[in-house]
Parts: structure tokens; C-alpha cells; sequence
């Protein structure tokens, strides 16, 4: 099936993608990798009116460390989890989980972001955050809120995330020193 007519919208800041959510609210989806999104366009189960493309969006596809937390912008490709020098030294859980998460074009073309801001229970990423009391940065023309990811996740395909919001970073807190995990995949 094809998805429904829709108009599109290439975002090149994270002001003007603000923007775009607060003029188009409920009728608009945000885009990134587009392997959540699409099969629910594809399905029917989403027919947004608006598509507002994230990707040309700078500072959004970076993983780096910060005081306490490990900071992984939304535009973060899963291959890049996979293949991060501070993931792969300090979080053991993400490290082993990443290389797992769905297929190889899932993995290539895929985001974190997008991933939990779908709560797809076919996710990896939504259990493995929770194990490690992840959460997420949500922006909007008011401001910025930070919302733990047990607060986030509410449901299967629900968050907490509202029309005018756009998920930008996930905060992973610092392991402890000697800290262990792992990530088994039936």
C-alpha cells in the first residue's frame, strides 16, 4: 500500500522545525531515518498531512560524554551505537545491544531518536534505555523539558512527546566504575 498524500518539509534548524510543529501540530510527523515511520505511513496507521525532514539539522548526530551522563543527539544512526569508541568503553548494555538492533538497513539508515519517539515494543533501544534510566531532551518554541524514558515510554506507539515537541537528545547516565551489562536478543 502507498502511503497517503502529504506535503513535505526539509527542516534546516532546529528553530525552523519548531516552527513547522507549532504551525502544523497534530498534522505533522517528524522524519529522520524513516524506519519507523514509513511502515506506519505505508499501513495506513499514520497519514500525517505534514512531514517535517530532520536531517539536514547540524549538532543532532553526535555521541559524546558530558559531566555524568552520555549525551547521543536523535540523528545518531544505530551503526553509529554500534561502532562508538566511548559506548564500547563505558556502556557495556548500549555496546552490547547496538549491534544487534534489527537489520543491517535498519542499522545504516535508522536513528535512535526516531526509534524511541515511535515506542515500537519491536525496538531495542526502548528496553535497553530503560535498564539503564535513560532520558530524554524535548524541545518546542516554550523551551526544553527533560522526561525520564519510563516517563517518555507511556505505552505501545505512545510517548509523552506532545504535537509541538521534537525528541533531540537521550542522556544516558554514567555507569559506575566496574559496571557490567549485557543485552540478549531472542
Amino acid at each position: 500500500m502507498l502511503p497517503s498524500r502529504f506535503d513535505y518539509h526539509r527542516a534546516s534548524s532546529i528553530d525552523e522545525a519548531l516552527s513547522l510543529l507549532d504551525q502544523y501540530g497534530e498534522d505533522a510527523k517528524v522524519l529522520a531515518g524513516g524506519q519507523s515511520l514509513i511502515p506506519l505511513m505505508k499501513l495506513r496507521f499514520a497519514a500525517p498531512a505534514h512531514l517535517i525532514d530532520i536531517n539536514p539539522i547540524s549538532g543532532l548526530d553526535s555521541i559524546e560524554e558530558r559531566d555524568g551522563y552520555l549525551a547521543i543527539g536523535a540523528l545518531v544512526r544505530h551503526h553509529q551505537l554500534a561502532s562508538s569508541e566511548p559506548i564500547a568503553k563505558g556502556y557495556p548494555t548500549l555496546a552490547a545491544a547496538a549491534p544487534q538492533i534489527a537489520d543491517p538497513i535498519v542499522r545504516n539508515l535508522g536513528t535512535t531518536g526516531g526509534s524511541l519517539a515511535h515506542a515500537d515494543p519491536a525496538g531495542d533501544l526502548g528496553s535497553v534505555m530503560l535498564s539503564m534510566g535513560a532520558s530524554v531532551v524535548l524541545r518546542s518554541s516554550a523551551g526544553e523539558r527533560v522526561v525520564p524514558i519510563g516517563e517518555f515510554l507511556v505505552d505501545t506507539f505512545t510517548t509523552s512527546i506532545t504535537p509541538n515537541e521534537l525528541l533531540t537528545e537521550i542522556r544516558v547516565p554514567t555507569p559506575p566504575p566496574r559496571s557490567g551489562g549485557t543485552y540478549l536478543k531472542l
